[in-house]
């Protein structure tokens, strides 16, 4: 979500009265929906990816005709899911979230609704 895509909409709320703390939790809680479904979707696909990756590397080797992990002296390949780390990156994941969803949405109560609807 960029702010200039958004000015229209803050426009339009800040006209019918809403204020700037009102637009600030709309655009935070609508940006941290949009970071869960990101995070939850990562670790899905991360998952699914480390479960198959035999699989995965037997059809990468297929289709470029040649064999990866013979060039580093080895026949499988070693994996380890660590749920600290999990947790932790998906905490880290969160944090930058919250931080740049925040700053966003302040950014955007500077606009002003007379400007951005006179543009329009």
């Amino acid at each position: 979500m960029t702010v200039k895509s958004k000015e229209r909409e803050v426009g339009i709320l800040k006209t019918i009265g809403f204020n700037n703390s009102d637009i600030v939790r709309i655009f935070f809680y609508q940006g941290m929906i949009i970071s869960f479904i990101g995070i939850f979707l990562g670790l899905i696909l991360g998952f699914l990816i480390i479960l198959n990756l035999g699989t995965l590397i037997d059809v990468i080797e297929s289709l470029i005709s040649r064999s990866l992990l013979d060039s580093y002296f080895i026949n499988y390949f070693p994996y380890e899911i660590r749920i600290n780390q999990v947790i932790s990156i998906s905490l880290a994941a969160l944090l930058a979230s919250i931080i740049f969803v925040f700053l966003a949405a302040k950014r955007i109560t500077q606009l002003n609704p007379i400007e951005i609807l006179r543009h329009e």
